[in-house]
């Protein structure tokens, strides 16, 4: 059973988090510019996208753009805002371990400031897996548990769990993401520990770009100009060394994945032919022909007004221009 952070049971506003960290959006930015520089997609998901932060990083660089988000209040909050930018985005709630596309349908996509919360990495990254395409670029940023900070730590024995490759679940302080001080999934990883769980999913890494050099230091309260200069520089110098608080990886999708117990079958139980082959199994120019139903990946009725599964006949709902189609595995 995995744990999901449900933050539609505190009605938090995410885009609050980010009034007092300019610095660190600001360094967030700089890395996806520099992996996104010079390419083109069909199709980009922005998982975990939120209220689209970062969605003016990617959307010039894509033909239809997807903001998958747990949070259904979060996207209802912002859609207008989002879609009178950013016209050409398609935004569904729905669960990252089981999200409702078809397979080999995405060959663009991201996920930042998400990682953390992800109790179950093997099944999520089977799940990403399955929806991109073989030479698909995924962007992926996490938690860096051997940062600089935690690596110099004068005890030993608090040195050595942030230097073994177990995911670290960060302490409880207080009110952690608008969660009211209730525990939740916090985990920060090691990079070898990343490498391995991408590299089983069939992913393999194309770069790592360190950032937020300055994040929690005295440097912070530089101009921004000046601390977003110096960051760019280290991001350049000194991203193979890999101790900032916060990594991005440039991973690409490097063959065609099989999920464990399915023997050469994609998740409808056909033979898996021509993975990685979207003009085989969707239209083009509809951005809706992609979704299927979470659970069993069958064909949805009625999409755009009351989408339902044909083979599980599981119901979804659509509220106004948001597509709600969680599944959850605890309820």
């Amino acid at each position: 059973m995995t744990k999901l952070a449900d933050y539609d049971k505190y009605h938090y506003d995410y885009s609050t988090f980010w009034d007092r960290r300019k610095y660190e959006d600001g360094a967030e930015r700089i890395a996806l510019r520099s992996i996104l520089k010079g390419e083109r997609f069909e199709r980009f998901i922005d998982i975990g996208g939120s209220y689209g932060r970062l969605t003016d990083e990617y959307y010039d660089r894509a033909d239809h753009i997807y903001i998958l988000d747990y949070s259904l209040e979060t996207l209802l909050r912002n859609k207008q805002e989002i879609l009178s930018r950013f016209p050409n985005t398609t935004l569904v709630a729905a669960n990252a371990y089981y999200m409702p596309f078809k397979d080999s349908v995405f060959d663009g996509g991201m996920m930042v400031r998400v990682l953390h919360h992800i109790d179950d990495q093997s099944k999520l990254f089977d799940e990403i897996s399955r929806i991109f395409t073989s030479g698909g670029r995924f962007i992926l940023e996490y938690a860096n548990k051997r940062n600089l900070k935690n690596v110099l730590k004068l005890k030993k024995a608090e040195r050595e769990k942030f230097l073994n490759v177990k995911p670290y679940q960060q302490p409880q302080q207080g009110n952690n993401e608008g969660t009211k001080g209730e525990s939740v999934v916090f985990l920060n990883y090691h990079p070898l520990y990343l490498n391995e769980i991408s590299t089983s999913a069939g992913f393999k890494t194309l770069s790592a770009r360190s950032t937020s050099f300055f994040r929690s230091t005295p440097l912070t309260k530089l101009p921004l100009s000046i601390s977003l200069l110096l960051e760019r520089f280290l991001q350049y110098t000194m991203s193979w060394a890999q101790l900032t608080p916060a990594v991005f990886l440039d991973l690409e999708k490097n063959s065609p994945h099989v999920r464990e117990g399915l023997s050469g079958r994609d998740s409808n139980g056909l033979e898996d032919k021509k993975v990685g082959s979207r003009k085989d199994i969707s239209d083009q120019k509809n951005p809706l022909s992609i979704l299927s139903c979470p659970v069993c990946h069958g064909d949805l009725n009625d999409i755009s007004t009351s989408p339902t599964c044909r083979s599980c006949e599981r119901k979804y709902s659509l509220h106004d221009g948001v597509l709600d189609l969680r599944y959850n595995n605890e309820t």
